[in-house]
C-alpha cells in the first residue's frame, strides 16, 4: 500500500495597514499626497456641515467604512464617487477641487 501524502497549507492573514496607511511594498504616502489632502477637505466640508461619517455616507449611498477611508487618504477614488460627494456637499466639482489648484501637476 502506498502512503498518501497530504500537502498542508497554512495561511495567515496580515492586516495591511500601517502607521502611514499603506501596504509597506506599496508607495508610501506623504504629506502632501492628494489622497491624504483630498480626504482632509472632504473631512472638513462634513464637519462644517455637522454631518456625521455615517450620516453623510447614507446622504452619498456610501458605506461609512469607505468614508472613513477616504478622510485617511487611504482611497483612490473614482470620478463618479468624487462627483457623488460633491453633490452631497452641495458644492460643484470646481469647488471642491478649488484648494489644489496651487500645486503644479505632477510630471509625467
Amino acid at each position: 500500500m502506498q502512503a498518501r501524502r497530504l500537502l498542508v497549507i497554512d495561511c495567515l492573514i496580515i492586516d495591511c495597514r500601517v502607521e502611514e496607511g499603506t501596504h509597506p511594498t506599496l508607495a508610501r504616502m506623504h504629506e502632501d499626497d492628494i489622497r491624504r489632502r483630498f480626504g482632509t477637505r472632504i473631512r472638513r466640508l462634513r464637519s462644517e456641515r455637522g454631518l456625521s461619517q455615517e450620516a453623510f455616507a447614507d446622504e452619498a449611498g456610501l458605506h461609512r467604512t469607505y468614508i472613513g477611508a477616504i478622510e485617511r487618504g487611504e482611497q483612490n477614488l473614482s470620478l463618479a464617487n468624487i462627483e457623488r460627494l460633491a453633490a452631497t456637499l452641495e458644492i460643484s466639482l470646481a469647488e471642491l477641487f478649488a484648494p489644489f489648484t496651487d500645486r503644479p501637476a505632477p510630471p509625467t
